[in-house]
């Protein structure tokens, strides 16, 4: 879980070298986050890159990483399995969901493609990974749409999209299905 003055979410590590990715919201205009690990280890943050638009930012963190989630670099398929992992806190840190990829969304104000999952997304949870059914993150968790006839309208903003708006290129971890 990511903190900064009064917001807080949740973060994933991409690479190894301690960098994290989360949502522009999340961490607002702050320079600077505490990162908490699950077992309670917490380390300062400092926010690298930032694109409000896209509203994903990049956090360096004093820690390498052994082992990551891998990126997949492409565009996950309708109807394909994934998994959302555990808000941050509130006990809830062996919750999983999972769901399907529903549909890809396009913003009608800013033009940006958001994947459509019915992968359930609580508070804390902008910022977190949708992860697919091979263990690749797809996706970072934005917003839910409320609406009195749906339901489960939850938004990522597809991961390979996020790099590229703020620069960053990593090699990909796993092969599996990770085209």
């Amino acid at each position: 879980m990511g903190r900064s003055g009064q917001g807080h979410g949740s973060e994933f590590i991409i690479g190894g070298s301690g960098n994290l990715l989360t949502n522009q919201h999340v961490v607002k205009q702050g320079k600077r986050v505490q990162v908490i690990f699950a077992n309670g280890l917490e380390v300062p943050g400092e926010v690298l890159r930032r694109d409000a638009m896209r509203d994903v930012v990049s956090v360096k963190i004093p820690i390498r990483a052994r082992s990551v989630l891998p990126i997949r670099k492409s565009e996950p398929d309708n109807s394909k399995k994934c998994t959302r992992p555990p808000a941050p806190s509130l006990g809830l840190a062996a919750t999983i969901t999972k769901g399907i990829v529903s549909a890809w969304r396009k913003d009608t104000k800013t033009g940006l493609r958001h994947i459509q999952a019915d992968v359930s997304i609580s508070g804390r949870n902008s910022g977190g990974p949708l992860v697919d059914g091979f263990g690749n993150v797809v996706g970072i968790s934005v917003a839910t749409i409320e609406h009195p006839r749906a339901q489960s309208l939850n938004l990522f903003i597809p991961t390979h999209e996020a790099l590229e708006s703020l620069n960053i290129q990593i090699e990909t971890q796993r092969t599996s299905m990770n085209r």
